[in-house]
């Protein structure tokens, strides 16, 4: 902990041992960002409905009266997919969301560019698992998703670079504690 508690902490500033342990973080979650972007994708292009109105509400609204066993999967009610779909997301990437947040916040910049990556990043995660509910009632907002998304990996993406970025950049205060 000695390492957060000074005003020039930075990522830059840690020793060898624990940036190697972040930098093997954020590359095994920025894959992590990028095969759920793949995962969706593939998803929506292979049946031509990726970011269209029909193709959303068929997988966020219908897919419970399909006859495709792929497109129904094992729920049997709008209420048990989507439980089943959030439950286990809604548990671990508000963790990865905040360690990401927290990363950064030790990073070098703007605090409003950094709030605002944050306002993103958990804006992405709460439309991704939000509006599949909101669709139940409201089918119009289904083809919003995809974009909570993007969003959310966008965000992600952008969390784990600038810290990625400053565990490898200079530290600024290294010399003059080597000086004193």
């Amino acid at each position: 902990m000695k390492y957060y508690t000074g005003s020039r902490f930075r990522l830059a500033s840690l020793p060898g041992g624990l940036r190697l342990i972040l930098v093997l973080y954020l590359v095994i979650t920025l894959l992590g960002f990028w095969l759920a972007a793949l995962k969706y994708w593939f998803r929506g292009s292979a049946e031509g409905r990726l970011f269209s109105m029909a193709g959303s509400q068929q997988y966020y609204v219908d897919r419970w009266t399909s006859q495709d066993p792929l497109l129904a999967g094992e729920a049997d009610s709008p209420i048990h997919w989507l439980i089943d779909m959030s439950h286990p997301h809604l548990f671990t990437i508000p963790i990865v969301l905040l360690v990401l947040c927290h990363l950064v916040q030790l990073c070098r910049g703007p605090q409003g560019l950094k709030s605002g990556l944050y306002i993103a990043a958990f804006g992405g995660l709460m439309a991704t698992f939000g509006l599949p509910w909101l669709a139940q009632v409201l089918p119009a907002v289904a083809v919003l998703i995809p974009f909570g998304g993007v969003l959310l990996v966008l965000s992600g993406t952008a969390l784990c670079v600038w810290a990625l970025y400053e565990l490898f950049a200079k530290d600024p205060n290294r010399a003059s504690r080597a000086s004193n």
